[in-house]
């Protein structure tokens, strides 16, 4: 299954000047397999993140910034949450 998700929020920005992590600016998704590893991992790399493990969307999110400041979303379903 792929997803594309669209989002019109007229305050988001394009292209960011920042790494500031707000979760309703464009980005892109990424389905994994566990939400524990990839947080472990991501942390382990010193990378800043905002988790949503319940977030409204039904998904368990972690969100971060690329070094250019691109947003990127990782999430598994609800029901596939293993923390």
């Amino acid at each position: 299954m792929q997803q594309l998700h669209l989002i019109v929020h007229p305050e988001s920005l394009t292209l960011r000047g920042n790494q500031d992590i707000k979760t309703r600016d464009g980005h892109f998704a990424v389905r994994v397999k566990d939400y524990k590893q990839t947080l472990t991992y991501l942390k382990s790399q010193g990378i800043e993140v905002e988790e949503k493990p319940y977030s409204k969307s039904g998904f368990s999110q972690i969100f971060c910034s690329d070094p250019d400041g691109n947003l990127i979303e990782f999430n598994v379903e609800q029901r596939d949450l293993n923390v």
